[in-house]
């Protein structure tokens, strides 16, 4: 199964923008272990913000890695969690580099500690995002996780 669609972003900060929106199907029904489909889609959106990172002159290592995290904890959460038949990934590049991911349900940002305490092995997604995002935060209305991380100073800047 292939990623439905790709197409622009509409401008939604001030100033000059680039990015990108993609409708990713979720092939898993609720609560059920990720399908193979399912389980390749964080790394085939990695591959896609990569490439536009690339397109958009943007290939430091920082910022690329901390984008492949952030992509690769939101989209399986999505994934994992996630209600409808599918969710979408809005990147944008403007003052930061903003990463929605946005889905049918309803999200929350309670912090809560993984069942299992320190040593689980999954409830980590979005402690793990805000580690290498400037802020993270629910999307309007609520269905969405919302991640904005720094961009590299220009060479020369102060």
């Amino acid at each position: 199964m292939s990623l439905s669609t790709v197409s622009p972003c509409p401008s939604r900060l001030p100033g000059p923008e680039r990015g990108f929106e993609c409708a990713c199907p979720r092939t898993t029904p609720p609560g059920s272990p990720l399908s193979a489909d399912d389980a390749r889609r964080p790394g085939q959106i990695r591959r896609i913000v990569r490439a536009s990172l690339r397109r958009w002159g943007l290939e430091e290592e920082e910022l690329v890695g901390a984008a492949d995290i952030a992509i690769t904890e939101l989209v399986t959460n999505a994934l994992a969690h996630g209600q409808g038949p599918d969710f979408v990934v809005r990147v944008r590049v403007g003052s930061w580099l903003v990463i929605e991911v946005i889905g049918d349900g309803p999200v929350t940002l309670d912090g809560r500690q993984p069942p299992g305490g320190l040593l689980a092995e999954s409830g980590r997604g979005l402690d793990i995002v805000r580690a290498v995002a400037a802020d993270v935060r629910l999307t309007a209305g609520g269905r969405g996780v919302r991640c904005e991380l720094t961009l590299p100073k220009p060479e020369g800047a102060l």
